[in-house]
């Protein structure tokens, strides 16, 4: 019998996660026809050799997930391929669920890989988040050191290699990249549309566009630089004062989504009988469902509400 319901979850857990993805980020028609797009062969550092399993799982998955997990992978510094971040995902989710499946129930199996995969995405967004935010901290020193090198007589390309050698990591890399491109031949403007691309940051793109916009329409590039810094400042103490006043909703949200859950795990834990009704009648799965969607438009609903766009 716990083979049969493993068999069973396995099959509903991968139709849901297919219909969630599918409905969440539709595969688009480009997106489509880019798999049969030709494509120069890259220099790509072959995968480890105890993650080719994991790579070739992660691979099951539409490209169209794969480069979004790719792009967030950048985005957090993560040296790990989407296909492999994927597979681990698919692995330790599935794995999670069927353990707790066989020990326990469908219904518990059902609610460690969502748990699963829902810590895995959150790990991936904190520490992207967390870069992001370092990068925007650092780009103000940068932007610093730029506009003393101007004023001082360098070049702007001058005083981005400065910055590429004095700077601290992650915005180091982020130069350095650019100077590489330079290096190999690629025209400016392409340069800084390539670190603006490669860094996803809102700050970075208002400097490169800053930029571009100079060399095309001239100007003093150094009112320019301090100028964009002013500006980084001012939107570093927005977010912080954002994130301040909203503190207390995003903790009401946290609690609302925790306490149902630990309620019901301290009563399963006092009284597993009193529990267990929830999982074994009709009625009660119902409710655990209709719970489950409620729940879940609550916790939307508070994140739509304290989403500022800063």
């Amino acid at each position: 019998m716990p083979a049969t319901q493993a068999a069973v979850f396995l099959a509903v857990f991968l139709l849901g996660l297919g219909i969630a993805e599918s409905v969440r980020h539709p595969v688009t028609l480009k997106e489509r026809l880019a798999g049969f797009a030709f494509r120069a062969p890259a220099a790509e550092t072959p995968p480890v050799r105890h993650l080719a399993l994991l790579t070739a799982v992660g691979r099951l998955v539409p490209r169209g997930y794969l480069a979004r997990k790719e792009a967030s992978l950048k985005d957090a510094d993560i040296q790990l391929s989407a296909a492999e971040f994927v597979g681990i995902q698919i692995v330790l989710t599935l794995g999670s669920a069927l353990v707790l499946t066989l020990i326990a129930n469908v219904w518990f199996g059902v609610i460690a890989g969502a748990g699963v995969l829902g810590v895995l995405n959150l790990l991936l967004e904190v520490k992207r988040r967390a870069r992001q935010s370092l990068i925007d901290e650092q780009l103000i020193e940068a932007l610093g050191i730029m506009t003393g090198a101007v004023r001082a007589g360098y070049s702007l390309q001058q005083a981005m290699m400065m910055v590429a050698e004095e700077a601290e990591d992650p915005v180091r890399g982020v130069f350095q990249n650019f100077v590489t491109d330079l290096g190999r031949g690629v025209v400016m403007e392409d340069a800084l549309e390539n670190m603006a691309a490669g860094t996803r940051n809102p700050d970075i793109e208002l400097m490169t566009v800053a930029i571009r916009i100079n060399r095309q329409i001239g100007g003093n590039i150094s009112e320019i630089l301090e100028l964009i810094q002013a500006t980084v400042i001012d939107r570093i103490k927005l977010k912080k004062n954002v994130k301040t006043l909203t503190a207390q909703g995003r903790l009401s949200g946290i609690i609302i989504s925790l306490l149902p859950v630990g309620i019901g795990l301290m009563i399963y834990v006092v009284d597993p009988g009193y529990m267990r009704v929830l999982f074994k009648s009709p009625t009660g799965l119902a409710m655990l469902a209709a719970s489950a969607v409620m729940m879940l438009m609550g916790v939307l609903v508070i994140r739509r509400i304290l989403d500022v766009g800063v």
